[in-house]
Protein backbone atom coordinates (compact mmCIF):
# COMPACT_ATOMS: atom_id res chain seq x y z
CA UNK A 1 0.00 0.00 0.00
CA UNK A 2 1.27 3.50 -0.79
CA UNK A 3 -1.50 5.87 1.08
CA UNK A 4 1.35 8.62 1.50
CA UNK A 5 0.75 8.89 -2.52
CA UNK A 6 -2.68 10.15 -1.73
CA UNK A 7 -1.98 12.83 0.76
CA UNK A 8 0.78 14.16 -1.33
CA UNK A 9 -1.12 14.76 -4.13
CA UNK A 10 -3.64 16.33 -1.97
CA UNK A 11 -0.68 18.70 -0.39
CA UNK A 12 0.11 19.74 -3.78
CA UNK A 13 -3.46 20.66 -4.91
CA UNK A 14 -3.82 18.13 -7.50
CA UNK A 15 -6.23 15.86 -8.08
CA UNK A 16 -5.65 11.98 -9.06
CA UNK A 17 -6.97 11.94 -12.16
CA UNK A 18 -4.53 14.57 -13.08
CA UNK A 19 -1.50 12.63 -11.50
CA UNK A 20 -2.62 9.73 -13.54
CA UNK A 21 -2.93 11.19 -16.67
CA UNK A 22 0.41 13.14 -16.62
CA UNK A 23 2.09 9.68 -16.65
CA UNK A 24 0.05 8.39 -19.37
CA UNK A 25 -1.69 5.87 -16.69
CA UNK A 26 -5.39 5.07 -15.93
CA UNK A 27 -6.69 6.78 -13.17
CA UNK A 28 -7.65 2.97 -11.49
CA UNK A 29 -4.19 2.05 -11.81
CA UNK A 30 -2.95 4.50 -9.27
CA UNK A 31 -5.71 3.67 -6.85
CA UNK A 32 -5.14 0.18 -7.36
CA UNK A 33 -1.44 1.01 -6.41
CA UNK A 34 -2.23 3.18 -3.52
CA UNK A 35 -4.90 0.79 -2.01
CA UNK A 36 -2.72 -2.33 -2.35
CA UNK A 37 -4.93 -4.16 -5.01
CA UNK A 38 -1.87 -3.95 -7.39
CA UNK A 39 2.00 -3.91 -7.22
CA UNK A 40 3.50 -1.12 -9.22
CA UNK A 41 6.63 -1.71 -11.31
CA UNK A 42 9.75 0.13 -9.77
CA UNK A 43 10.12 2.03 -12.97
CA UNK A 44 6.46 3.41 -12.26
CA UNK A 45 7.31 4.46 -8.55
CA UNK A 46 10.56 6.17 -9.93
CA UNK A 47 8.71 8.09 -12.59
CA UNK A 48 5.29 8.97 -10.15
CA UNK A 49 8.17 9.99 -7.16
CA UNK A 50 9.88 12.48 -9.93
CA UNK A 51 6.65 13.80 -10.58
CA UNK A 52 5.76 14.57 -6.90
CA UNK A 53 9.54 15.55 -6.43
CA UNK A 54 10.05 13.01 -3.48
CA UNK A 55 12.30 10.11 -2.76
CA UNK A 56 10.08 6.91 -3.14
CA UNK A 57 10.45 5.73 0.37
CA UNK A 58 7.95 8.98 0.22
CA UNK A 59 5.35 7.12 -1.27
CA UNK A 60 4.62 4.94 1.33
CA UNK A 61 4.90 7.26 4.09
CA UNK A 62 1.28 8.59 5.14
CA UNK A 63 1.46 12.95 5.92
CA UNK A 64 -1.13 14.88 7.61
CA UNK A 65 -2.37 17.22 5.44
CA UNK A 66 -2.25 20.89 5.89
CA UNK A 67 -6.20 22.65 5.74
Amino acid sequence: MYPGIKSIVAERGLKLKYVASQLGWHPSYLSQIIHGHRAPKRGDLIRLSTFLGIPVSGLRVAKSVRK
